[in-house]
């Protein structure tokens, strides 16, 4: 499930027998977007396996109700972007960029444990030697975790 699909790009990078759902708040992108506005508390009620989050948060109003929902639909992973105020901390220009959503690296993690998921990646990106977004990768309770590299996590700053 890829929220926030928008032109639905990440469609591109799967394999072709991987089953998409792109959810946006608008149809204006076209194709088989399913409609819903996550600040009305809307959510795709599916059970899928990976919920993709990439540049939405930022817009979300009640991010722990968001969180909470994209961890019930969620069966093994959930992977994110997003730009935390350990990188990008101005209130004014972030709201100035229409982001509504103001939160640490911390409490975006502390809020994935409260809903049962375990961070298993986190790594900051860059853009012309600056950090500008922070990518998580979030994981199930109970999923076998041999599958990735968490010797990363600690030097982010941030407690499991």
């Amino acid at each position: 499930m890829d929220c926030g699909a928008g032109g639905q790009h990440l469609k591109n990078y799967l394999p072709d027998d991987t089953v998409y759902i792109p959810v946006d708040y608008t149809g204006k992108w076209g194709g088989n977007v399913r409609i819903c506005n996550f600040n009305d508390g809307e959510f795709c009620e599916e059970y899928v396996d990976c919920v993709f989050l990439s540049g939405i948060l930022e817009y979300i109003d009640d991010y722990a109700a968001f969180i909470k929902n994209c961890c019930k639909y969620s069966n093994k992973v959930v992977s994110l972007s997003y730009n935390t105020t350990d990188l990008q901390g101005d209130i004014v220009t972030r709201e100035s960029k229409g982001w509504n959503c103001h939160i640490s690296k911390q409490c975006i993690t502390d809020e994935f444990k409260k809903n049962g998921f375990n961070l298993i990646v986190i790594d900051d990106a860059e853009y012309d030697g600056q950090k500008i977004e922070t990518y998580f990768l979030f994981e199930k309770d109970g999923i076998p975790s041999n599958y990735y590299d968490k010797s990363r996590v600690p030097e982010m700053g941030v407690e499991t």
